[in-house]
């Protein structure tokens, strides 16, 4: 319902019986309010008024024409007992100024009130729907259920859009949709018809990522009005179950993390308690593993990486779970069967066709062999961490890194820089003394040999319990356990670093 125009409230009552007497040029003006004046006031009026007084000298009448047309009033209403008691002057005022002014021979209060409820009846429409849809959106737990609402309560195509243009809910918009997520709430017109676009932001710190947008052929601007601002107030119930939404993922999100977490500091004697967890976040741990680690590279904070999690999902097309880690996130990929070499080399070029697409990340990946069974698991993504450490787009690096032979001589490669090389220093410590040289020498003849103790004594020419103590010896000096799979692969590059 649009606001009347001072022509129509001419023709309608309270004023249909009221005589114009000047300015009637200047009819079509959509008053914004309405004043009544007691004889002798003249208070601060508002722009586009309608002001309403009592009988008024003719001196005065026309001192206060001059005053509200300085405030762009849209018409004067004054009672007089016959308008021949007013000056030919003022007549002549009016018609110069343009300014409207109707006589009437009523009560001037109970004109103006009247007048009131009529130019603010749109408003009470609005402010009726806006109430009723409030009292409807008590209790609406989805965003489906908000935008079914909003289509009967509003008469409008309604939809909920994500990133992409994606349609979360409701119908698919028809115009193009002007997204900007640096901005607030955008109206605009075009030869269709109007379209209100509302931002849902769910964290203060990042953009929004849903839009609740509406569309309607031509309406007046109080009812354009009235859609954004129930789009406005629908927009909180979509942000609170989007939040809910992702207390509920970060929730999830936190207990996998722990789980993954546990097992993999658990070495290769995964506890019952540690498996049942795995078990009720829902992993398959019978079976061959490949392990996949998603490194972020200049990622500072967990914020940085929970921020992206969905981003990174959407991007991926693996159907294993993706757990946030300190530094990105863990995959892996479960078959009943050993995964071949061409099967390998299909998951790394997926990997490289998808991580440019994630936005605004900059990702690098390591893949793990495939192996069995719980241990497996573990020991495949303590590879695929290690491995994405060495991706990236340097020399002898690729974005992807995975552990078949050729990986290994790249990673082994790209081993030999000197950042690397400091840290291997750091990590092997008092074996590089000469004194420990025999140390040194069994450690990494251990390592290559894949962690046999037995084919260690055989390769050096001592005996197997001499191995043992030498392990034994540097993981004291070194505080480290080479029973953890991710200590050996560390290990195993600072020795092919140092």
């Amino acid at each position: 319902m649009a606001r009347p125009s001072v022509r129509n409230l001419l023709a309608e009552e309270p004023l249909n019986a009221a005589t114009v007497v000047g300015g009637s040029s200047n009819l079509d003006t959509v008053p914004s309010e309405v004043l009544a004046l007691a004889p002798g006031r003249t208070p601060e009026v508002p722009r586009g008024a309608i002001v309403v007084t009592g009988a008024l000298e003719g001196y005065e009448l026309e001192l206060l024409l001059r005053r509200v047309h300085d405030r762009d009033a849209s018409l004067v209403v004054t009672a007089v007992d016959t308008p021949r008691r007013l000056l030919s002057s003022t007549t002549v005022l009016a018609e110069r100024l343009a300014l409207p002014l109707a006589v009437i021979e009523g009560d001037p209060l109970e004109t103006a009130r009247r007048l009131w409820v009529r130019i603010h009846e749109p408003a009470s429409e609005h402010g009726l729907v806006l109430a009723r849809l409030a009292k409807r959106l008590h209790g609406v737990g989805d965003a489906k259920s908000v935008v079914k609402l909003l289509n009967s309560e509003l008469g409008v195509r309604t939809a909920l859009v994500g990133a992409e243009h994606v349609v979360l809910a409701g119908t698919e918009p028809r115009r193009p949709l002007h997204i900007d997520t640096r901005g607030g709430t955008k109206t605009w017109r075009d030869g269709d018809g109007f379209t209100c676009l509302v931002p849902i932001k769910v964290g203060d710190r990042e953009p929004p990522r849903l839009w609740l947008v509406a569309e309607t052929g031509e309406i007046g601007d109080d009812t354009a009005v009235k859609i954004e601002s129930a789009l406005n107030l629908a927009a909180c119930s979509i942000t609170a179950w989007a939040a809910t939404e992702r207390l509920r993922a970060e929730r999830d999100a936190t207990f996998h993390s722990t789980v993954l977490a546990e097992l993999l500091s658990s070495g290769p004697q995964v506890p019952r308690r540690v498996l049942s967890q795995a078990v009720a976040a829902g992993w398959q741990l019978e079976g061959w593993h490949i392990g996949v680690h998603l490194l972020l590279v200049g990622g500072s904070a967990p914020e940085d990486v929970r921020s992206r999690t969905r981003d990174v999902r959407d991007a991926l097309h693996f159907t294993g779970p993706l757990v946030e880690r300190g530094d990105g996130w863990s995959t892996w990929i479960t078959d009943g069967t050993e995964a071949t070499p061409e099967r390998r080399r299909d998951i790394v070029g997926t990997l490289n066709a998808v991580l440019p697409l994630v936005p605004d990340s900059n990702l690098v990946a390591g893949v793990g062999r495939p192996l069995l069974g719980a241990p497996g698991l573990v020991e495949t993504l303590v590879e695929a961490q290690e491995l994405s450490r060495f991706a990236g787009s340097a020399r002898g690096r690729q974005r992807v890194e995975f552990a078949d032979e050729a990986g290994v001589r790249r990673l082994l490669a790209a081993a030999t820089s000197e950042d690397v090389r400091a840290r291997s220093q750091r990590m092997l410590g008092a074996l590089l003394s000469p004194a420990n040289a025999d140390l040194a020498r069994t450690l990494e003849t251990y390592l290559d040999l894949e962690s046999s103790a037995t084919s260690t004594a055989a390769r050096l020419g001592i005996h197997r319990n001499t191995v043992v103590k030498r392990l034994s010896k540097i993981e004291e000096l070194l505080g480290a356990n080479l029973s953890d799979p991710e200590v050996r692969l560390a290990l195993h590059l600072a020795c092919r670093a140092k």
